[in-house]
């Protein structure tokens, strides 16, 4: 997949409303990973709730749907920023942002492997459905490194994308 389409639009300044003042506004690009950060929650969200009501009686349907969107969404997202955002962010000029990206870079590896991991050894297996307890936590294991990264980009990465600009 050709990514570097993503990339194409600018980051455009906008007048703030508060004394006429020049605020940098997210670009169409960042708009898009702050929208895939929302879907992913959403999704986290909706698994966490299935699991909670989920007995051996349970229909593993709902369940599987709700991986399969989140996984759907998950390795585009992460495709789109292991392999095209950090890349650029790793070169960009501003030192604090580099080091920053660099810094998420080596702390967040690996998490496509193991969400990859975790789908073969739980979901696509069917080893959820006989080790209800066993599952949750490893559902617990992988949701957390995950919401970790999303939360640590949204408060500590994008904004100093979105200030870079």
């Amino acid at each position: 997949m050709n990514l570097k389409y993503l990339f194409y639009f600018p980051f455009c300044p906008r007048p703030s409303a508060d004394r006429g003042a020049t605020r940098m506004s997210v670009s169409p690009t960042m708009v898009r990973f702050h929208s895939q950060h929302a879907d992913l929650y959403g999704l986290i969200e909706t698994i966490q709730t299935l699991l909670r009501g989920f007995t051996a009686d349970s229909p593993a349907a709902p369940l599987r749907e709700a991986f399969h969107q989140l996984s759907a969404k998950l390795r585009l997202h992460l495709a789109l920023e292991d392999d095209a955002l950090y890349p650029r962010l790793v070169r960009h000029s501003d030192a604090r942002l580099r080091d920053r990206a660099q810094q998420f870079q080596a702390e967040m590896s690996g998490l496509r492997e193991t969400y990859e991991t975790f789908l073969r050894d739980w979901l696509h297996s069917g080893r959820f459905a006989q080790d209800r307890s066993g599952f949750t936590q490893a559902v617990a294991a992988v949701f957390g490194p995950l919401t970790a990264r999303l939360r640590r980009e949204d408060a500590e990465l994008y904004p100093l994308v979105d200030q870079a600009a």
